[in-house]
């Protein structure tokens, strides 16, 4: 071991035991530091942490800190989030590693590297057949990712690659606070900003409680309508929908039954010393419903999303379903790569993915 590595201990911890402000501010430091020229980086808080990880479905001890020994503090996390991937009539257990942050006065010390293998030896002992990680192709963490499974010795590919992006803005002028962007791009999104009339407002509504047991049940089409999909369970569903930040509406057949709906989060995006909340589409549900209706369902999304403060909402826009009834709600679909890769756990392929994927379900929480 280096004298440089000896300064860092690296391992496994529980988040019960540690503040979530701590944590958070390791998240903050790290990616405000993100482009800071293009604005536009993610600003962690406590509640954003929570949507992540505060699940009584999330296992307590899936995370891993670096500290610096001479001052004792947090100065890198890595979360994770076991998953169900659900493929041609079988699941496997894997997980999906998350946030993670070196603070920047830290960084170019391994650290990430070696949370990421801290991480590689959990997920064994846990019996995960392997991981999934979310890379932008200019991105560092891609890098990282590759190092992680070469010195580990692991089978790693990537499975499909996302090639646009959703946004829906409602205040260009607040939105341009935070991040750059070209005098077209201004006028296009602003063209678009307006809300366009829910056409049959009785067959859309906010969620309720008693909605979830529903939805769980309709997430059964994630599995039968994609080559690939992530599960989550009933207990998780339930507490998301509950959480602070979050906005789900619903459509409601003829006989007032839910059959379909859209879930989003709030998060901070910041940039030269601003910051506003904005939505991160988490769940789109629109598959028993006729293009009209589906768009109605967007148009009400947007609706409340603004009504609740929001500037715009975004998301990867992921295959699993039909993007038109979103370009009639007027989201815009932008040129934008996120490159989804798969690290087995051991130098074999153990779970059998298609050849080639062009439909695959999975939310960003």
């Amino acid at each position: 071991m280096s004298e440089q590595e000896d300064e860092y201990l690296v391992e496994r911890f529980t988040l019960d035991d540690v503040s979530y402000n701590d944590v958070v501010e390791v998240i903050k430091a790290a990616y405000l530091t993100n482009d800071p020229e293009e604005g536009g980086t993610i600003s962690f808080n406590e509640k954003s942490l929570n949507i992540f990880y505060g699940s009584p479905a999330i296992p307590r001890d899936y995370f891993v800190w670096a500290i610096y020994k001479p001052t004792g503090k947090i100065v890198g996390f890595l979360g994770a989030t076991p998953r169900l991937l659900y493929i041609d009539g079988k699941t496997y257990k894997t997980g999906v590693p998350g946030l993670l942050a070196v603070h920047p006065d830290h960084r170019r010390k391994n650290l990430a590297v070696r949370m990421g293998l801290v991480m590689l030896s959990m997920g064994k002992g846990f019996g995960f057949e392997g991981g999934f990680g979310f890379f932008e192709p200019e991105a560092h963490g891609i890098d990282t990712g590759k190092a992680l499974s070469q010195q580990a010795g692991l089978a790693s590919r990537d499975v499909i690659t996302i090639t646009q992006f959703i946004i829906r803005v409602f205040n260009v002028k607040k939105m341009s606070t935070v991040i750059k962007t070209k005098w077209y791009e201004k006028l296009g999104l602003a063209i678009l900003q307006g809300l366009p009339r829910v056409k049959d407002p009785s067959r859309v509504r906010k969620f309720r409680p008693d909605d979830a047991a529903r939805m769980f049940e309709l997430m059964d089409d994630y599995r039968t309508r994609n080559q690939a999909s992530f599960i989550r369970e009933e207990e998780d569903i339930s507490w998301f929908m509950i959480q602070p930040g979050v906005n789900c509406v619903v459509h409601e057949d003829t006989g007032g039954k839910v059959d379909g709906f859209m879930v989003a989060w709030e998060f901070e995006i910041a940039g030269f010393g601003n910051s506003c909340p904005l939505g991160w589409i988490d769940m789109i549900h629109t598959y028993r419903l006729k293009t009209e209706e589906a768009a109605d369902l967007a148009r009400y999304f947007a609706q409340v999303s603004e009504e609740l403060g929001w500037v715009g909402l975004q998301s990867p826009f992921i295959p699993y379903f039909d993007p038109a009834p979103l370009k009639k709600a007027r989201f815009v679909f932008f040129p934008k790569k996120l490159i989804v890769n798969f690290t087995s756990a051991t130098s074999e392929w153990t779970i059998p993915f298609p050849e080639k994927i062009t439909s695959m379900y999975f939310d960003w929480r």
